[in-house]
């Protein structure tokens, strides 16, 4: 008899322009109202979360972090590469076989709270193995959607802060 493992849900969320103004964890530097309804929806959610940075791939939440000013833009081939950074950056950070393909199944569910740049640029494997419950939606719509979601939420988070897997 086999054992399957059990699917992590990871919760991948977008970095916010507005920012504080000196050095903070993850969690803590990106203070847009998004930014935190995304941050408490993946608390609630997610066996752990990571900030999709523009600047520096994924994050921690417990990364401490100088303010910047960069945005995920430009180029498809600069996409590509930041990419590329954020899956070496999650293969790195995680129990590689918890999160890659076995036998055409891939360990890990993700949930992708970001915009169209941050998701589009993620590797086929993630796309496919994600959730986009923000897709389509402008800001206010979100923020709207996030607000009923972590509403419904009564029980304490299911991630500890910091840990992208409990």
């Amino acid at each position: 008899m086999t054992t399957k493992m059990p699917t992590k849900t990871i919760v991948l969320i977008s970095c916010s322009n507005i920012k504080r103004e000196t050095a903070a964890t993850a969690a803590e530097l990106y203070t847009s109202q998004l930014f935190i309804a995304s941050r408490t929806y993946a608390e609630n959610n997610g066996d752990g979360y990571a900030i999709l940075s523009a600047r520096h791939g994924l994050l921690m939440p417990t990364a401490t972090v100088e303010p910047y000013d960069h945005k995920l833009g430009g180029s498809a081939d600069a996409r590509r590469v930041w990419g590329s950074r954020v899956q070496a950056d999650i293969l790195e950070l995680c129990d590689y076989h918890d999160i890659t393909r076995d036998r055409g199944r891939v360990l890990a569910r993700f949930i992708i709270l970001a915009g169209r740049n941050y998701c589009e640029a993620l590797p086929k494997w993630m796309q496919a193995a994600a959730t986009f419950p923000l897709a389509g939606k402008q800001i206010g719509e979100r923020l709207q959607w996030l607000s009923r979601e972590n509403q419904r939420q009564a029980a304490p988070p299911r991630c500890r802060q910091g840990l992208l897997f409990v």
